[in-house]
């Protein structure tokens, strides 16, 4: 999995890894995170919509099997 360029990443809510450059707003730069009509929003739910876009995103790993 490589770093893509937003515009590249999906439109339909999908859930991903993107990453924001450093600024005031926020102190992690990577967050999981869906896009929304209005915008970019963290993907644990809620009505919120960050005030600012990530610049690049990449899909979310496979999750892990379980153990036998």
């Amino acid at each position: 999995m490589d770093w893509q360029p937003i515009e590249t990443a999906p439109k339909d809510g999908t859930i991903v890894i993107a990453y924001y450059p450093a600024t005031n707003q926020y102190n992690d730069r990577v967050m999981i995170v869906r896009r929304k009509s209005r915008g970019w929003a963290p993907a644990g739910g809620g009505n919120r919509t960050l005030v600012s876009s990530p610049t690049h995103w990449m899909p979310l790993p496979p999750a892990p099997t379980p153990p036998e």
